[in-house]
């Protein structure tokens, strides 16, 4: 893979196949992301836990992955993730709803809909 970071701007493509994600850039780059191992981060979290999902340069989620935060409401959620050259949280406390109704949710509109800071 190459160190070419990624933003909305030079996306090409976004497909799934068998529980990764893949990002095609018009650069040619493709980068990849197993959802499952986040995915099954969040299901197997113990109760009231807080738990860090550190995505890399992924900063994309797919609408079953919020489905799954959705379904864990007794988590705190931290979602870590680089965006243009920078390293963003966005924290999701327990009991905050979950927007399910996009069917991809890029970095900006996830940082509209819930608390981050950028580092």
């Amino acid at each position: 893979m190459s160190d070419y970071r990624f933003s909305e701007k030079n996306v090409n493509a976004i497909t799934t196949n068998n529980g990764s994600a893949y990002v095609f850039l018009y650069d040619g780059s493709v980068y990849r992301l197993d959802e499952n191992k986040a995915a099954k981060q969040v299901i197997s979290a113990k109760q009231g836990a807080e738990i860090t999902l550190k995505m890399g340069r992924w900063c994309a989620y797919p609408k079953w992955f919020m489905e799954k935060l959705a379904e864990r409401r007794d988590l705190t959620i931290k979602l870590q993730f680089e965006y243009l050259h920078q390293q963003y949280e966005v924290m999701i406390p327990a009991d905050t709803k979950i927007d399910t109704e996009c069917d991809w949710y890029g970095p900006l509109k996830i940082c509209s809909l819930y608390s981050y800071s950028v580092k």
